[in-house]
């Protein structure tokens, strides 16, 4: 009986050193965290397009507010990606405007533009 408690315990250490090295790789958590999002996304658009078209039982429906949660949370992780993709995308762009536009327009400098008085 002891023996048997000795493996579980050892089991247990050795399972938590594993979780812990995994959850402190930020590669890793990173991953799991995009898997569970993408995960969410493609599972509620298939019970959404799945049981669209239900035989509804009126206003106390359970799959019509089953629906509307999903809905919920497809609305909130796409204006939550669409939020995060802007907020990397800026200093892209940023970047882009002060390497092109800015060469371009130093180019395109003439004595009008420089304000330069010019007598006869």
């Amino acid at each position: 009986m002891k023996k048997n408690r000795l493996d579980v315990l050892q089991l247990l250490k050795d399972s938590s050193k594993m979780f812990k090295k995994i959850i402190c790789n930020k590669k890793m958590m990173a991953f799991i965290v995009c898997i569970c999002i993408v995960s969410v996304m493609i599972l509620n658009g298939l019970f959404i397009s799945l049981y669209a078209f239900h035989n509804c039982k009126g206003q106390d429906c359970p799959v019509c507010e089953q629906i509307y949660y999903a809905e919920t949370a497809v609305n909130q992780i796409s204006l939550g990606l669409i939020a995060s993709t802007s907020i990397m995308v800026a200093p892209i762009l940023l970047f882009f405007y002060k390497i092109f536009i800015e060469t371009y327009l130093s180019f395109c400098n003439s004595l009008v533009l420089q304000k330069v008085r010019m007598n006869n």
